[in-house]
């Protein structure tokens, strides 16, 4: 019952959700570039898009803020398709994004041999196990030999 209430709260038109707020980037601790994203989750509205608890309810991705940081560069998670929400099972919130609707994806990267590019493993309803449900991997660096 409640995997039918996320199915049904999924955006019909599938398009990403993926928005860079500004074009500022800021540097963490670790000198990696992030960027400010709208949620995909809540669309930006700091409230729990499925209303568990109360209206009122803040979202569980973004905390309340409508925004969240997210290291780059920057792909539109393949597993939930940029929506932020599990596509299969009861747990309302991508367990891939954590409900951001991207992913840090090291660059240069190319698409999963294993899952295509999809995220998910076979019909299981898992996320792809080589890439993690982010639908690519890091590119494997070729060295001619002497």
């Amino acid at each position: 019952m409640l995997s039918a209430l996320i199915f049904d709260m999924a955006p019909k038109d599938k398009k990403s959700c993926m928005n860079i707020l500004d074009n500022h980037k800021d540097v963490n601790i670790s000198g990696q570039a992030i960027r400010m994203v709208i949620c995909a989750l809540c669309r930006g509205e700091g409230l729990d898009p499925f209303d568990f608890l109360s209206p009122l309810s803040k979202c569980q991705a973004c905390l309340g803020k409508g925004q969240v940081e997210v290291e780059e560069p920057l792909k539109q998670c393949a597993y939930c398709e940029g929506t932020g929400i599990q596509p299969y099972g009861a747990r309302p919130m991508c367990v891939v994004c954590e409900g951001k609707g991207v992913v840090n994806i090291r660059e240069p990267n190319e698409i999963c041999p294993d899952c295509i590019g999809s995220g998910r493993a076979g019909d299981d309803g898992i996320p792809c196990l080589i890439c993690k449900g982010k639908g690519a991997v890091a590119k494997k660096a070729f060295y001619k030999g002497k």
